[in-house]
């Protein structure tokens, strides 16, 4: 590897230089979500690639052996976190946070640690480079024989890899349909560089002693800022269907093709109550026989709704048949809330509604009552003055309109003032109340009978001509002196 200068650029120390861009980039643009799980841990993923790259770029450029072994050391900060790093994002996007505590996290990094430490003591054990060829392909390349603790720390990096692959892998199914795109795109930028790793450790690659790894990460860079910017990576952070599931506070049980419990989430456990039988694999008509309704509606080829009670609870259940696959139902979903809290509070607002009914009534019968009065002499039951004044402009009105006669006639009771002074105001009073009894009993119902005040009284007499009106006062005079007569004996 004879070359008169220290550094010489090639076209693979130029990728790197490239892929390390790229990680920065993604850890500029993850830096402002790094609030969104797997922010952090993306950002320090990105620093160890970019760490990687840069020292791959520095050692394909050296001259000498020495040089390219001391770079060799630079790049491995990156080398042996990069694995680690990368399967915390995957845990974090996961959304299984709480298995990353500082035991677990000290624990998953004293290989990495270890790792370095013996890279960086190689000369005293070769324990990881047992030593150096130039490659016969040229370009600057550098032949690693690697020792012993290299093949467990290969082992140990692929493992957190394929540990970090399945665990996005296994959120396609858990995740909503919005982030399928994202997840293939992290899916896509995780086999990038850990293909490129498999051939460089398989040699399958025709030349010798070319490790794509750290170049890879230009295209893992490209994937995960279209996943960011396009996809909504970081953005929002997805949520489990089994999570949401579980902590629903209405109840979820879904029935396979066959009737068989298949998802039972707490909430419906609780619903429920413990004397029904919920394991799994029994059917729903086991699970429900103690409601009749229930297994009619599962018979049904349409949502419906029916209520139940179960353990003092009153718990609604909405059934909805789900769709048909290979001419079969695929099964059933029951959405169970407990509406006992409901229910109670109709029951009280009915009650509260019939008191309020019963008071309204009650109010509407004072205000007539009120209304009439208002309209009424109190001694005497016949209408009062007010009423009067309203009743004959009306009346006056009317027979103007209709050209119609209307009679007025205004009676006042002989010597009731000596009555007064002399019987006193008792029997003043009843002779007025008697009197008023007479023109109510005598009037007819369009006849408008009021006292006008003291022992004057005034009937309004519509449609009564002159000479009808005169017979009829002629009438009361006559009826109230036989009742004078007989009272006075």
């Amino acid at each position: 590897m004879p070359s008169s200068r220290a550094f010489d650029l090639t076209l693979l120390s130029l990728l790197c230089v490239l892929a390390a861009w790229s990680s920065v980039l993604v850890a500029a643009i993850a830096w402002r979500r790094r609030e969104i799980p797997g922010g952090r841990s993306l950002v320090a993923l990105m620093a160890a690639t970019a760490q990687w790259s840069l020292g791959a770029a520095v050692e394909l450029s050296s001259a000498g052996v020495p040089a390219k072994v001391f770079w060799s050391k630079f790049e491995y900060l990156g080398t042996v976190t990069a694995p680690v790093l990368l399967l915390f994002f995957a845990i974090e996007y996961a959304r299984y946070e709480r298995w990353l505590n500082r035991r677990t996290i000290a624990a998953t990094l004293a290989v990495p640690a270890l790792m370095l430490a013996l890279a960086f003591t190689n000369e005293r054990h070769g324990w990881i480079w047992s030593g150096f060829r130039v490659s016969p392909a040229g370009f600057n390349l550098l032949i690693y024989d690697h020792g012993p603790a290299f093949a467990l720390f290969a082992a140990y990096s692929h493992l957190c890899v394929i540990l970090a692959f399945l665990l996005v892998a296994l959120t396609l199914p858990r995740f909503p349909p919005t982030h399928r795109r994202q997840t293939v795109a992290v899916l896509v930028a995780i086999a990038l560089p850990w293909l490129a790793n498999v051939a460089y450790l398989a040699q399958w690659l025709p030349v010798v002693g070319l490790d794509l790894t750290p170049i890879s990460f230009a295209g893992m860079g490209v994937v995960l800022v279209v996943a960011i910017l396009r996809f909504r990576l970081l953005e929002v952070a997805p949520v489990p269907n089994d999570l949401v599931i579980e902590r629903m506070n209405d109840g979820l049980i879904l029935l396979d093709g066959d009737g068989r419990l298949a998802v039972l989430n707490p909430a419906a456990r609780r619903m429920l109550g413990a004397g029904v039988q919920l394991s799994p694999g029994r059917t729903g008509a086991e699970l429900l026989a103690a409601w009749p309704g229930m297994l009619v509606a599962l018979e049904a080829d349409h949502e419906t709704r029916e209520e139940i009670v179960a353990g003092g609870r009153v718990v609604e259940i909405q059934v909805t048949p789900l769709g048909e696959r290979g001419g079969r139902r695929a099964g059933h979903l029951l959405l169970l809330r407990e509406i006992t809290a409901r229910r109670r509070a109709e029951r009280a607002l009915a009650e509260a509604n019939e008191r309020l009914r019963e008071k309204l009534e009650e109010i509407e019968k004072l205000q007539a009552t009120l209304r009439e009065q208002a309209l009424r002499d109190a001694l005497t039951g016949l209408y009062n003055r007010r009423y009067l004044e309203d009743a004959l402009e009306r009346e006056l009105a009317r027979a103007r309109r209709e050209r119609a006669p209307l009679s007025v006639a205004l009676i006042d009771l002989d010597r009731f003032k000596e009555t007064n002074d002399t019987l006193g105001h008792q029997a003043a009073d009843e002779v007025l109340r008697r009197f008023g009894a007479l023109l109510a009993a005598l009037t007819r119902q369009s006849d408008v009978a009021c006292r006008y005040g003291g022992d004057e009284f005034v009937v309004l007499m519509p449609g009564a001509p002159l000479d009808h009106a005169l017979a009829r006062a002629e009438q009361w005079r006559s009826a109230f002196a036989e009742a004078a007569a007989a009272a006075l004996g």
